[in-house]
Parts: structure tokens; C-alpha cells; sequence
């Protein structure tokens, strides 16, 4: 099995081998993968709208990525950085759960990757529960789990292609 690498709130991840990991609430999920093996995970935490309020009560570093936007952007700069054909490049967004939060996140994520001209092929949002997104190198594997109780409740199986 890869090495598997945590992708935190604010932070993104880029692989060929290793599996990425981010698990999601409110948070948004941005991912893009191109055929020649290459993906890429952004974990936004909160839509431009609540980019201030947010920030003002926390201690963010400057590579900090709170929005979809900058999440969906910075991604694709460094994707192609490190070789993806943007032209052959699809997206997931995932996450986003039902609260105004998540719904900004989901809403944000689809315009901004739809005015980069990527293809939405991937989309797993604004349902009732957590997310733990596992992106392995060859599939997505959304486990869902209940906010409530933390217990596992069904697995979601994608294809990237």
C-alpha cells in the first residue's frame, strides 16, 4: 500500500504514488487528477464570504489556503508545476455539508473550477454527514460517516476516469 499523507484545513497535496487523506465537514475538498497518474488535493475551509471572519480570529500563515477559490487556483499552478496537462485535467469537489458554510464552500468550488475550464467529473457534496476522502492512486474512496455518532456508515467507490 502507498504512504498516505493527511491533508489538513488550509493546505494542499500533490502525488504520482502516495495516497492523500483530508476528512470533511463544512470544509471543501478540491481535487484534481490528469491520466498520467498525477493528483492533486486542496482542503478549503470556508467560502470568500467568511474568509475575514474567519482569519481575524485565527493565527494563519501567510501559505495559509481558507477559500475554494484560492484552494481551486493554487492547486492547478502547482498541478501543472509539476506536470499535469491542464487540458487533460478533471476535477472532484467534496465535502461541503449541509450549513451555510458548506453550501458557500460547494457553490464557490464549482464556479471558480468551471471559470478555470476544468470538467467536474467527481462530486460528492451538501449531504448530512462527514467525509473521509482517501484518493489512492488509481480510485477515490469516500468513507461516510455519521457527524453524530463518528461511526462509519456506508463506503462511496469512484473511478477517477
Amino acid at each position: 500500500m502507498a504512504n498516505e499523507r493527511q491533508v489538513l484545513g488550509g493546505s494542499i497535496g500533490i502525488t504520482r504514488d502516495e495516497t492523500l487523506r483530508a476528512y470533511l465537514q463544512t470544509c471543501c475538498g478540491i481535487l484534481y487528477y490528469d491520466r498520467t497518474g498525477l493528483n492533486g488535493l486542496a482542503h478549503a475551509v470556508v467560502p470568500s464570504e467568511f474568509e475575514r471572519w474567519y482569519s481575524e480570529g485565527s493565527n494563519l500563515s501567510s501559505d495559509f489556503i481558507a477559500t475554494p477559490g484560492q484552494a481551486a487556483e493554487t492547486l492547478l499552478e502547482e498541478m501543472v508545476k509539476h506536470g499535469a496537462n491542464r487540458d487533460n485535467l478533471r476535477a472532484g469537489i467534496f465535502g461541503c455539508q449541509q450549513h451555510e458554510i458548506g453550501y458557500g464552500n460547494a457553490l464557490e468550488a464549482e464556479e471558480v473550477i468551471s471559470s478555470l475550464k476544468i470538467q467536474i467529473a467527481r462530486r460528492v457534496t451538501a449531504t448530512p454527514y462527514d467525509l473521509d476522502i482517501i484518493l489512492g492512486p488509481t480510485n477515490i474512496l469516500v468513507r461516510v460517516i455519521d457527524p453524530n455518532t463518528r461511526s462509519h456508515v456506508n463506503n462511496i467507490h469512484l473511478s477517477y476516469f
